[in-house]
């Protein structure tokens, strides 16, 4: 018990620091875990809160005590701000959802859904984020490499003074150690997708070389599937491309013809039906396929074969790092804390 005492004492004194040299969030868990280090036997962890009035930020240092429970300990000196001027909410009020106990606030999952991760599925993306917390947890990021992240991040969306910097922050609810803290985020991925991906990537290029191959192709779109056959009837009568043929049957038949468009992908991120269709000879038409309620045709232009170069490579090492995902995902504890119970359940938790 005298070793519980001790930690007890040490974390008031932590906290103490904390609050008295107003120190920051990424600082402070440095702190903490040197302060974990020193007291094996008790588990520790650090909660803040940044207050929108001040500036301030709370911090909660929660000690795992074997055989005794858990305890929790929050300062709040006189010179911090009062209590009445905070939210009276719970500190876990605030959270969106939790994953293996990582959790996940309203105010970042705004910031993840503002589009800086291209991903679709927007309740997997908030349950990745929490799974990609938990497994960078204790990885430390420098001053050089944090700040080479914040200048890519304003070159990007064209933030090249300070003010347009301050006026963007305010207009998605954020302070600078907030964004500081997102972009650490970032970077400790970044860290993480190279080791989880390691050496793999050549195998998997040769594994999937033929879906990585490109295709370039004409598309029609039409209505129905008799539309789009006679297209391709009028193509191959006439020895025209689709598109001519299309121009030439869909005229009076607008309403018909949805569009004429060119679609140029990887082989391997079609659907199975317009694969078969993009693998015919360059110049055949294909018989139109039904995708989404409409009908497509296509004929194949060109074709590049898969070459292993610094772009696949990146694919390739963004798809081994899906899956390794989605493994984690399926594997997870998920408990979310607002919507429906059974559509959240369905959603993944």
């Amino acid at each position: 018990m005298e070793s519980a005492h001790r930690a007890l004492t040490d974390t008031f004194d932590e906290l103490r620091t904390l609050n008295r040299e107003s120190i920051g969030p990424k600082e402070a868990l440095q702190r903490v875990r040197a302060l974990a280090k020193r007291h094996e036997a008790v588990e520790f962890d650090l909660l803040w809160k940044h207050q929108p009035f001040d500036g301030s930020v709370d911090y909660d240092a929660l000690l795992e005590i074997p055989g005794h429970g858990s305890v929790s300990l929050r300062l709040s000196p006189k010179t911090t701000l009062p209590w009445p001027l905070r939210d009276v909410h719970r500190y876990d009020e605030g959270d969106l959802l939790r994953v293996n106990g990582e959790r996940l606030q309203c105010g970042e999952a705004m910031l993840l859904i503002d589009g800086i991760w291209q991903e679709q599925d927007l309740l997997g993306r908030l349950i990745d984020a929490c799974l990609l917390r938990e497994a960078t947890e204790g990885e430390s990021v420098s001053d050089e490499q944090l700040q080479a992240a914040l200048d890519e991040f304003r070159r990007q969306r064209g933030l090249f003074t300070a003010k347009d910097t301050t006026v963007w922050m305010a207009e998605h609810g954020l302070d600078h150690a907030r964004l500081e803290e997102y972009l650490s985020e970032q970077i400790t991925i970044d860290h993480l997708r190279e080791r989880v991906t390691g050496d793999d990537v050549a195998a998997y290029f040769t594994k999937h070389q033929a879906a990585l191959a490109r295709t370039v192709a004409t598309r029609v779109r039409t209505k129905t599937h008799d539309f789009g056959q006679s297209i391709v009837a009028h193509s191959r009568a006439h020895g025209e491309s689709l598109w001519q043929a299309a121009v030439a049957v869909g005229v009076g038949r607008e309403d018909d013809l949805l569009a004429v468009d060119t679609v140029r992908a990887r082989v391997g991120e079609l659907p199975p039906s317009v694969r078969v269709a993009v693998e015919l000879p360059v110049g055949e038409a294909s018989d139109p396929v039904e995708i989404d309620g409409e009908w497509w045709t296509l004929q194949p232009v060109a074709s590049e074969p898969a070459v292993l170069d610094d772009a696949t490579g990146r694919y390739c090492a963004e798809q081994l790092f899906r899956t390794w995902l989605a493994e984690r995902r399926a594997e997870a504890e998920i408990e979310w804390y607002w919507g429906d119970r059974e559509r959240t359940r369905a959603a993944g938790g």
